[in-house]
């Protein structure tokens, strides 16, 4: 029996990692040839690489992952590589928390496997998620006790679907596929008691917040939590009430040893959340969304149609996306499982197996919040749903569909379903959506516009329509397949196996073939050659910044992509700025960049520029005489434009003046005036400036040491004063002066500063943020706990296989199974 489990296991590796190859044929087919990111994007959008004539990015709206995945897992691998774990990002806005931030997903363990491989890692992680992906949902299927066959339908269904092929380069996916291994998990504890199954579930409740995404991580706990209610409603139904306790007791020590185990990630993306901007950004865009009325019956229209027809809208690997009806991307609305999987999910619904119905009702549940149905405007206001996109239950919603596909599927295989009003209900059920894209069609071709469509709309999306377009009907072609299937084996003879046998395999290439052609060239594969390749003005810049920063507009080497240059660089495409930072800096940090300085410089930004340690700022022209004020023009690289701040200060400097500030607004509203000199006086926070007018040359101050965790300075004060550091001020960073610690003062409301006396010294500062080591300690403790659980578990039930040895005779052994009262019903 042993041997029979490990065989599957390894058939079902084998059978998803072909399954993942095969939606992966393209980058697997380029091999070295080709990446598998879409960073030839950057060819139309930035003006530091040359534009491509001719040959457009294949998918643009995958931005995110050219600029802000890509570099942050080429600067996590380069850190790595040197034997430094990279906690301090230094390179972007001042600075700012690398590890913490999350989503660089440094710990999660795909990323560990994948990285040390280089640009590799792209294909090679998404092979591994996908393939992850469909053994979670076979595990499941097993552990309820379902056939194999359900497992691989619902595998192929929840890998293939559209949730995760979309996000299948960003940490959505990196969280997400660890939901199933959390519900298989807890069937396997909740039936066994064993510790080894408590420990598998504490391991993946807290892998999964490696991944990167809170937002995902908070639909996984909520669903978790909602299953394993159910299951031990229904086993205490079966068992009675002691036993039902101790099985909670078991599942609330998984959650918390899973909690303690995440706590090295978890403890300091929290603590930088409660410090960010993100919060109250995404407050003012969601109510600004109500205000717009863009969470309007029409979007969630929009989002229920592309359920069933995902390129009603078109696509944006055909350059023909656009938004018919509401403000939701093609990303943000990807919820297509497929229409042969929907059939075999209704079919599902109808199979009479225990485990079914949390699927059906969390499936329906999930669908609605995913629709962000305007009459849940109150449900979204609730602490995690607010963060909790709606597009994020689109996990659940897949996650249950697969699950009914298997159980449909194998309903089918079994009989244990009607094969004729199956068919009938294929047939009308998904006909009558193609007859309304169709009829839609025939009426935008004869001249009637709807009232909710205008004429430039409709002439869109009479191309998209058009029969000849097949990618908005292929899915339709699948189910008409999957009819004819099913209606054949409602003519064959219900004694033969063959048939039956022929049509499963049949249903599973239709799964398969549907998911392939709307998912597989969806993540674009590029030519090395134009990976991202070093453009003349970063070369330019290593050359002459130094230690300083620059700052660009917005389509000049577009934040992140200085990191993959190790240039210091004003701006940043962070979700986790630093409210003072966003305060203080927000006229410099607008989507327009640079391209602000058209106008005359005003007295404010360039009194930021200079505390920023800006030197240099790119255009894409001339600016008037009038607004350079201390800029001026040095080059022009291409067909960009560099000028010099020659007023910048260095990024560590040394002022004898200070002046108080009580926060980041007020230090905000002291860099606009006219009359304050930065280069001077620094803007303390929180301490007491003494009055002094110093007199005489600044004092010289000199880099030692300039590293990601660490800066050395040497500095001499002909008088006590602040040496400033303009770096981000943050938590975990610490300071000694000669040796002795001292407090770190926040300076001109975002930077860092020490007081120092007359003399010489050696200044240090260093990150060591506690509650990253803190939770680190945290989660180590609790692997140990784990992988003793593990040890324990295996020696203990070894000891119970060896059978006891005794000369007076020879005992027969004896089997022991869990009554059938604890376990799923199995097939007839």
């Amino acid at each position: 029996m042993v041997t029979g489990a490990r065989r599957e296991g390894v058939l079902a590796v084998l059978v998803f990692g072909l399954v993942a190859a095969l939606f992966l044929w393209r980058p697997l087919l380029a091999g070295s040839r080709g990446v598998f990111v879409p960073n030839d994007l950057v060819n139309n959008m930035d003006r530091a690489y040359p534009a491509t004539v001719g040959t457009p990015a294949q998918n643009e709206l995958l931005s995110d992952v050219t600029l802000y995945y890509y570099p942050y897992a080429r600067y996590a691998a380069g850190r790595l590589a040197q034997g430094q774990f990279p906690l301090w990002n230094p390179l972007l806005v001042g600075g700012t928390p690398f590890h913490a931030t999350a989503q660089a997903a440094l710990l999660d363990p795909v990323n560990l496997l994948t990285r040390p491989f280089g640009d590799a890692v792209w294909v090679l992680g998404a092979w591994l998620r996908l393939t992850l992906a469909g053994l979670g949902v076979y595990g499941l299927l097993r552990a309820l006790g379902r056939r194999p066959v359900a497992g691989v339908a619902g595998g192929i269904v929840f890998a293939y679907c559209a949730f995760l092929t979309v996000w299948l380069n960003y940490s959505v996916t990196t969280a997400a596929i660890w939901l199933p291994f959390a519900l298989w998990a807890t069937v396997g504890l909740v039936q066994s008691g064993r510790a080894s199954r408590l420990a598998a579930l504490a391991a993946v409740l807290g892998v999964q917040f490696y991944g990167g995404h809170p937002e995902t991580s908070f639909v996984i706990g909520l669903t978790w939590a909602a299953f394993a209610l159910t299951r031990l409603t229904r086993y205490g139904q079966q068992a009675g009430i002691r036993p039902t306790l101790g099985r909670a007791g078991q599942l609330t020590v998984a959650a918390v040893l899973g909690v303690a185990l995440g706590l090295g990630q978890l403890a300091p993306l929290l603590d930088l959340i409660a410090r960010s901007e993100l919060l109250r950004s995404r407050e003012i865009a969601l109510t600004a969304a109500g205000a717009a009325g863009i969470h309007n019956w029409a979007t969630s229209l929009q989002l229920l149609i592309v359920t069933v027809v995902p390129n009603f809208s078109g696509t944006p690997t055909e350059y023909n996306y656009w938004y018919p009806l509401g403000q939701v991307n093609f990303n943000e609305q990807a919820s297509y499982c497929g229409l042969s999987a929907l059939g075999l999910a209704g079919v599902g619904l109808r199979y009479r197996v225990p485990g079914r119905g949390f699927f059906a009702v969390a499936g329906l549940g999930a669908l609605v919040l995913m629709l962000h149905l305007p009459a849940l405007d109150v449900l979204y206001a609730l602490p995690g749903f607010r963060q909790g996109y709606g597009a994020r239950w689109a996990l659940l919603f897949s996650l249950c569909v697969a699950v009914l596909a298997g159980l449909g599927l194998e309903g089918l295989s079994a009989r244990a379903v009607g094969y004729g009003r199956t068919a009938w209900a294929w047939a009308l059920g998904f006909g009558l959506p193609l007859g309304g894209v169709l009829a839609l069609y025939a009426m935008l071709r004869s001249g009637t516009v709807p009232s909710w469509l205008t004429h430039h709309r409709a002439r869109l999306l009479i191309g998209v329509l058009d029969p000849l377009h097949g990618t908005v009907y292929w899915p339709f072609l699948f189910v008409a397949g999957g009819v004819l299937v099913v209606a054949t084996l409602a003519l064959a003879r219900p004694q033969r196996r063959l048939p039956q046998q022929i049509a499963v395999l049949v249903l599973l290439t239709l799964l398969i073939g549907d998911g392939l052609t709307f998912g597989s060239s969806y993540n674009p594969v590029i030519p090395v050659a134009r990976n991202l390749p070093p453009p003349p003005i970063a070369g330019w810049l290593q050359a002459r910044l130094g230690h300083s920063r620059f700052t660009a507009a917005a389509d000049i080497l577009v934040p992140n992509l200085a990191l993959l240059y190790g240039l210091r660089d004003l701006r940043g495409y962070e979700d986790l700025v630093p409210q003072e930072y966003a305060r203080v800096f927000n006229s410099l940090l607008s989507p327009s960049g640079a391209e602000s300085f058209k106008g005359p410089l005003s007295s404010g930004d360039s009194n930021r520029l200079d505390v920023a340690a800006v030197r240099y700022i790119l255009t894409p022209r001339r600016l008037d005489s009038s607004a350079t004020g201390g800029l001026v023009h040095r080059a022009r690289v291409g067909s960009i434009n560099v000028y010099e701040n020659t007023h910048a200060l260095a990024r560590a400097y040394g002022v004898y003046a200070a002046r108080t500030c009580n926060s980041a607004k007020a230090a905000a509203r002291a860099l606009d005036e006219a009359t304050f000199d930065p280069h001077r006086t620094v803007l303390l926070e929180g301490v007491v400036a003494p009055d002094q007018v110093v007199t005489g040359p600044p004092p010289p101050v000199r880099f030692v040491s300039d590293k990601a965790e660490q800066v050395i300075l040497d500095a001499e004060f002909a008088h006590p004063g602040y040496l400033v550091l303009a770096d981000s001020w943050a938590g975990g960073w610490q300071a000694d002066v000669n040796g002795q610690p001292t407090p770190i003062l926040r300076a001109n409301g975002v930077f860092r500063a020490v007081h120092v006396a007359a003399g010489r010294h050696r200044i240090r500062f260093s990150y060591r943020p506690p509650l990253v080591y803190t939770g680190s300690a945290v989660s180590g403790g609790a692997l140990v706990v784990i992988l003793g659980l593990f040890v324990w578990d295996g020696l203990h039930r070894r000891r119970r296989r060896i059978p006891a040895r005794s000369t007076e005779a020879q005992l027969e052994p004896r089997s022991f199974t869990l009554p059938a009262r604890y376990q799923d019903t199995e097939l007839p």
